[in-house]
């Protein structure tokens, strides 16, 4: 059997080899240089999902991460033998943007950057790519949309590369034996607690998200919201009437009883992010499903994904190359880039879940990009890290699981979710300017 890995990057390729018109030039000119004619060095800041190496490297030589953008970058250069790639690490972390955009031996014509970083630390520095965007008619559906919000000032700075929305895993058999609806497309937050509800009464572990960053999709389907779209406050929007609406909302359909589970076991019900589900390349899982994420009955379909993006530096010397490189990459139709983002977010995360053909891994990476279609930037995410990081000068607000139930009394979630705004705000503000850690 071919892998679906392959499978899917066979199909890549082929939009690969299809990009022989020119960019457009940051005047609004056509290009002059062809795409098969594309010569010069391209820099690239990357962030670093396994160990980064200290120093600038050529794509598709690091000993230790060969994953499929480092493929990628190496096939352009095979595809344009005029054409370097240099690939500088982002290590997980605040602070460090800083030190990679003004460190004068490698200047990127191509940075990494969450959607925070883009609209509200780097966005002078950075190229509008609307204009091109626009004249060669790409991505006009989802992916072009994902744009949009990513960017929420109206400018294309960012093409969202790597988005880690929320997903839902669940137990087939389990839901077959009680008669269970399985998820699917249109389904609500209420559907999902019934569905809890039974699997608990039959003695089986479910899981419910209660942290403001795992049920922000649910509390702003609702309509709270936890930051304004220039993420330039968290006082006001986290402590919010309809922020605290919405989250009593959700509480009060957790069942009464509940606790999250101790086991490291995968629960018969669960909420979480696409990329921490490990678990589903293991033989045991592999007939697992994974499905929508609900949606609050009266709102809107939605998803807080982790996200970051390419940006071309404003002051590059090489935008043209850099244009055709990124159309190459990501690919010139929605669906393709969809694709490309899903994929390039599980691999860089673990290639398991590129090469896995368990039927829960399949099913996983194609969730995945179809909640791509729908994310938008998760507010507490401002600096590329990997899952689990915790910057050891910088915590992130903590509550308890115990202590977060409680705000199903109103009056102690507006208490409550007030003092938690005080501390993400500080928090947000740190993560602008605190100093990286260097080895």
């Amino acid at each position: 059997m071919i892998r679906f890995a392959i499978v899917v990057l066979s199909c890549l390729m082929l939009l690969l080899t299809a990009c022989e018109s020119g960019g457009i030039g940051g005047d609004g000119s056509d290009a002059s240089e062809r795409s098969s004619e594309l010569s010069g060095t391209l820099r690239i800041a990357l962030f670093a999902t396994r160990s980064g190496a200290p120093l600038p490297y050529r794509a598709g030589t690091h000993p230790l991460d060969q994953t499929m953008i480092q493929e990628r970058m190496k096939a352009f250069m095979e595809a344009h033998p005029g054409v370097e790639i240099e690939v500088y690490d982002i290590p997980s972390g605040t602070g460090n943007m800083d030190d990679v955009l003004n460190n004068p031996e490698f200047t990127p014509d191509i940075v990494e950057l969450t959607a925070y970083q883009a609209a509200t630390m780097y966005a002078d520095r950075l190229m509008d790519l609307g204009d091109w965007i626009g004249q060669e008619n790409l991505w006009s559906g989802p992916y072009g949309d994902l744009i949009s919000r990513a960017t929420p000032s109206g400018d294309a700075l960012l093409l969202p590369i790597r988005v880690d929305p929320m997903v839902v895993w669940y137990d087939p058999a389990k839901f077959a034996e009680l008669g269970l609806a399985e998820p699917e497309e249109g389904w609500t937050i209420i559907d999902y607690a019934e569905a809890a509800k039974r699997l608990m009464e039959a003695g089986y572990d479910v899981y419910f998200p209660v942290g403001v960053d795992y049920v922000e999709s649910v509390i702003r389907s609702w309509g709270g919201r936890y930051m304004p779209p220039d993420g330039s406050a968290v006082i006001g929007w986290l402590d919010s009437e309809e922020t605290i609406e919405a989250y009593v909302r959700y509480l009060q359909l957790i069942p009464e009883g509940y606790s999250p589970s101790d086991s490291s076991d995968l629960e018969a019900l669960g909420i979480g992010r696409a990329g921490s589900l490990w678990q589903l390349v293991e033989s045991r899982y592999a007939e697992y499903g994974v499905g929508p994420l609900p949606k609050a009955p009266d709102g809107e379909r939605l998803n807080a994904a982790s996200l970051s993006g390419f940006a071309v530096m404003r002051d590059s010397e090489q935008q043209v190359l850099a244009w055709e490189f990124l159309k190459w990459l990501i690919g010139e139709t929605d669906e393709e880039a969809l694709t490309f983002a899903a994929m390039n977010t599980l691999d860089a995360l673990s290639q398991s879940f590129s090469t896995s053909e368990n039927a829960s891994v399949v099913a996983l990476r194609e969730q995945t990009r179809r909640e791509i279609a729908v994310a938008r930037p998760a507010s507490f995410h401002p600096y590329p890290a990997m899952p689990g990081y915790v910057h050891p000068m910088l915590r992130f607000p903590f509550r308890t699981w115990e202590a977060y139930i409680t705000y199903r009394d109103r009056e102690t979630a507006r208490r409550e979710l007030a003092n938690l705004a005080k501390e993400w705000e500080e928090w947000m503000a740190k993560a602008r300017n605190i100093e990286p850690i260097r080895p």
